[in-house]
């Protein structure tokens, strides 16, 4: 089960500010971009507000103090809020999850030495986007600062609504502040989704069903059939990419899909083998 250390509610945010934001977002001229492609479904997108080059084309997070990138200058009230808060920001970026869209499981890698936390503020949302974790989904609801434990914990993200579901993500190292946010921290159980366990049978179906779309040369759609499992059901400390090496070992000819699965999931999980 998920714990509050995997992820939390740090702080509430005023129905004022969220508006404010909101509104924001819905005037900003936003040029946003697809990013980590073999990581999603298509539908995922970030906007850069801040990094060490000012620059909206910079996705990872380093060493170097933020600057503001043009669109945060468009964007004041984003501003007033990432310095209302008192933290050592350093990445700052909107990423937006189209309907239906997902992120595959991972873990982030951040790449540098200093002790950090991610953070995510929900801009827009609906309770059918969800954070998700091992046999669980989580819905990070508005109204709150969330922290999320992005590098140690296997996740994922989808949203399964009908509208853009927008939040502001914002690396920070650790500071004083930050150590009293999380001092703090809290998780309503009532967001805490658990998912269904993933039946024999309906595997079985979800298997015939991605063959036969690979047979018919959707690779893509064949995969992320599959990998959409881990935002869907409890795959019982299991992971999506056990399903793809399993239905990759069932068919001749595939050796480097099979291959670049088994990568992954040694990336995610620290195994080659799948569980059987």
């Amino acid at each position: 089960m998920i714990a509050k250390n995997d992820i939390s509610q740090l702080t509430k945010v005023s129905e004022g500010v969220r508006e404010e934001l909101a509104a924001e977002l819905r005037a900003a001229d936003v040029n946003w971009k697809q990013a980590y492609g073999e990581y999603q479904s298509g539908g995922w997108y970030v906007a850069p507000l801040a990094n060490s080059q000012g620059s909206e084309d910079q996705l990872k997070l380093d060493a170097g103090a933020p600057c503001a990138t043009p669109l945060l200058g468009r964007m004041p009230s984003v501003q007033r809020f990432l310095d209302s808060t008192e933290l050592d920001y350093r990445l700052v970026r909107l990423a937006r999850i189209a309907p239906g869209a997902f992120m595959h499981e991972h873990n982030d890698e951040v790449g540098i030495q200093q002790e950090r936390l991610r953070l995510h503020l929900p801009i827009t949302t609906q309770p059918d986007a969800v954070l998700s974790f091992d046999g669980v989904n989580v819905h990070a609801a508005e109204g709150y600062l969330w922290k999320l434990d992005h590098e140690r914990v296997a996740h994922a993200a989808a949203n399964f609504g009908k509208t853009d579901r927008v939040h502001l993500i914002v690396d920070c190292l650790v500071n004083d502040r930050l150590r009293e946010l999380v001092a703090g921290e809290a998780l309503d159980q009532s967001l805490v989704l658990p998912k269904p366990i993933l039946s024999v049978a309906f595997k079985r179906e979800l298997m015939a069903c991605s063959i036969e779309l690979l047979h018919a040369g959707q690779q893509q759609k064949a995969e992320d059939r599959l990998l959409a499992t881990f935002s869907r059901f409890d795959l019982q400390g299991g992971s999506s990419y056990d399903l793809l090496i399993e239905m990759y070992e069932s068919l001749p000819h595939y050796t480097e899909r099979l291959e670049y699965w088994r990568e992954r999931l040694k990336e995610v999980r620290g195994r080659t083998e799948r569980l059987q």
